[in-house]
């Protein structure tokens, strides 16, 4: 009888300790994530922008209280989607995937789809509609009605461009530019300069 009760006993103390174990190791990473380690300047919503992501997937996924505060070599599961939980952009939710030049705005940009600011910063998960950055990538969404209006906004001149390649771009000609920005010499023009494009 002594024999099969110190039996149990360790038979029981075994499972005990591969249940405390169990429950000490870390949860694993979905195959479908991914992990980024937050470098100096970065915030949330750059981050979650990155990668197709939102803020608020990215607090659910790290069990972030505060999501203003992050730091420099934090290590963050990235959802990338794949059913459920999601954080990414789902299937077909976006009719375009807009990249921010230098000096464009939330405005402008909603201005030339056809949309609204507050339809774009809820597709991006954007707290600030008055902060977004050059290179980031914008998911813009179906719904308003799609016309883009390539007049009535600001272009910033880049590297390389004529006026008579941007009055192109925009189905104008260059005279319109250079009357409605009151440039004297339409053959000058630098990168950085913003150009109001007129609506003939």
């Amino acid at each position: 009888m002594k024999v099969k009760g110190s039996f149990r006993f360790k038979v029981m103390l075994g499972l005990m300790l591969l249940l405390v174990v169990a429950l000490c190791l870390p949860p694993a990473v979905h195959a479908q994530q991914i992990i980024h380690v937050v470098r100096p300047g970065e915030n949330l919503t750059q981050i979650a922008a990155r990668y197709g992501s939102t803020v608020q997937a990215i607090v659910r996924a790290n069990g972030i209280r505060n999501p203003n505060l992050i730091w420099v070599g934090q290590r963050l599961v990235i959802p990338t989607g794949g059913g459920g939980g999601g954080g990414g952009w789902p299937v077909g939710r976006c009719r375009a995937v807009h990249y921010v030049r230098w000096g464009e705005t939330l405005s402008q940009i909603a201005w030339h789809y056809g949309t609204t600011v507050w339809a774009i910063a809820a597709a991006n998960g954007l707290r600030n509609p008055n902060y977004i950055w050059a290179g980031q990538r914008l998911c813009i969404p179906y719904g308003g009605g799609y016309h883009p209006r390539p007049c009535g906004v600001v272009h910033v001149v880049r590297w390389g461009e004529t006026l008579s390649s941007i009055a192109h771009h925009y189905g104008t000609c260059v005279q319109a530019i250079a009357r409605a920005n009151c440039l004297r010499n339409p053959n000058y023009i630098w990168a950085g300069q913003r150009l109001y494009i007129p609506c003939q």
